[in-house]
């Protein structure tokens, strides 16, 4: 992993780290956090922890806002998620989260990101992805 690599991935687990509160997810997201997230594993696709930690921020600012899930999806956020995740088939970290955690903090990954496409029939067209409520929901 490259200098700039290893730079990316420290401020994307930064970030999040501290979007486990939601006044503070709301205002990564209004000041453009997600596009420059989205951005960031765009930029760096071919480095697993970029990726895994891209997801890993898009996962905690989604968790319990729909609005917040609504914007990842609109700028590209679960597009740049499934190209992780089909960069970087043999990734666990990328894929669902580091074995032994349950994808938990240290390795959610673009799997868990909370957004995913709704299965149901009668539900959003093919292509649309709807947030996930969070845990138990």
């Amino acid at each position: 992993m490259s200098g700039v690599q290893e730079l990316v991935k420290q401020v994307l687990s930064t970030l999040r780290a501290i979007a486990g509160n939601d006044d503070v997810k709301d205002a990564i997201v209004r000041a453009g956090g997600t596009e420059s997230i989205v951005a960031a594993m765009t930029q760096h696709l071919t480095s697993p922890q970029v990726c895994e930690q891209s997801c890993a921020a898009l996962c905690f600012l989604a968790l319990r806002k729909p609005d917040n899930s609504r914007i990842i999806v609109e700028g590209g956020g679960a597009v740049a998620a499934l190209q992780a995740m089909k960069a970087h088939p043999q990734k666990a970290g990328v894929q669902v989260g580091r074995a032994g955690d349950g994808g938990r903090q240290a390795g959610v990954g673009c799997a868990e990101t909370g957004l995913h496409a709704d299965p149901k029939p009668g539900g959003p067209r093919p292509g649309l992805l709807e947030a996930h409520p969070g845990p138990g929901g």
